[in-house]
């Protein structure tokens, strides 16, 4: 099927009350978003009374994948608690950077 650009800054997922129960699937379970991987629905974010994303559990967890054929991020971006400006972390020529992006 390859990639495809859904042109949302945000995506909003109604309250299915249920996990997903076919592979692929992603879909919110009051709290908790869910992913079906072919086994099993595996919660993927569990949401806190703060606005925080927080793994499901406290085992390794990696954004992007983590074997071959690698898919992964190109940079994410932080907000500074001190000031509020904002920072795109990215990788180049195998150095971590922050660059300034206000």
């Amino acid at each position: 099927m390859g990639r495809k650009n859904l042109g949302h800054e945000t995506i909003g997922f109604a309250d299915a009350a249920a996990d997903p129960s076919n592979a692929g699937e992603l879909q919110r379970n009051g709290s908790q978003l869910k992913f079906h991987d072919g086994t099993a629905a595996r919660t993927l974010v569990k949401a806190q009374a703060v606005p925080d994303l927080v793994p499901a559990s406290d085992d390794t967890h990696y954004l992007g994948q983590n074997s071959s054929p690698f898919a992964a991020f190109k940079g994410m971006v932080l907000k500074d608690t001190t000031d509020g400006k904002h920072y795109r972390i990215q990788v180049t020529n195998g150095s971590v950077e922050a660059v300034a992006l206000d």
